[in-house]
């Protein structure tokens, strides 16, 4: 094995298709891996992490009221609040043994859980002779796939917020970036409509969202 990791290695020299396949796909994934994490690590509440378990905050609109509370004036407000979940993040800081051939290094987030270098564990493979690199490679991809998944599941649950939002956004012409955290009210809209109206709608659901919609769309119709 040592006489195997002296090797030197370069493009031309590797000719085996497929280590070739596996490197692209590798690469791509970290790639991938890299930019769906810049993504969720802004919603990562950092004092909760550990090597296996950080727990993430969304905002979720979830009930949107209309009420009368003057004659001929009718209101619309968001209740919002801040959801927390707990996710199992330890395939990005623990390797399988199967893979620790090399001291690991560790990526440079601050106040953030260490996370292995990835990238930098699949340079270092490159050394590593053909028949010793082929099947290294190919349970490399299964765990970076791992990692997919579960980047994939966090940015899942932190995106389901946007599909209320964008709906509420576009329904009442208003940008709900700006919304403070924890919990409270968003007013909406005021307009004005003969007789009295009172109504909720719980927008987390899709039906409540095609029914607030019809509502809409009879207050907007009515003389």
């Amino acid at each position: 094995m040592a006489k195997r990791l002296k090797e030197s290695w370069s493009a031309t020299d590797r000719t085996n298709p497929d280590i070739e396949r596996n490197l692209q796909v590798i690469r791509a994934m970290l790639s991938l891996n890299t930019e769906i994490w810049e993504r969720c690590k802004l919603h990562m509440e950092p004092f909760t992490v550990s090597e296996k378990w950080a727990t993430f905050q969304r905002q979720q609109f979830k009930v949107v009221r209309a009420g009368s509370h003057f004659a001929g004036e009718l209101s619309f407000s968001a209740l919002y609040e801040t959801e927390k979940k707990t996710f199992n993040i330890a395939p990005l800081c623990i390797c399988p043994t199967n893979l620790a051939i090399f001291q690991f290094e560790y990526l440079p987030y601050p106040n953030n859980p260490r996370f292995i270098d990835y990238a930098a564990l699949l340079e270092r493979a490159l050394l590593l002779h053909d028949d010793v690199l082929e099947p290294f490679l190919v349970e490399l991809k299964k765990h970076i796939e791992g990692i997919q998944v579960v980047l994939g599941t966090i940015e899942e649950w932190l995106h389901e917020r946007l599909t209320v939002s964008d709906f509420i956004e576009s329904s009442f012409g208003v940008d709900l970036t700006h919304t403070f955290g924890g919990s409270g009210e968003r007013k909406l809209r005021t307009c004005f409509v003969s007789g009295s109206h009172v109504a909720e709608f719980q927008v987390v659901k899709e039906s409540e969202r095609m029914r607030l919609t019809k509502f809409l769309d009879f207050i907007s119709a009515a003389p």
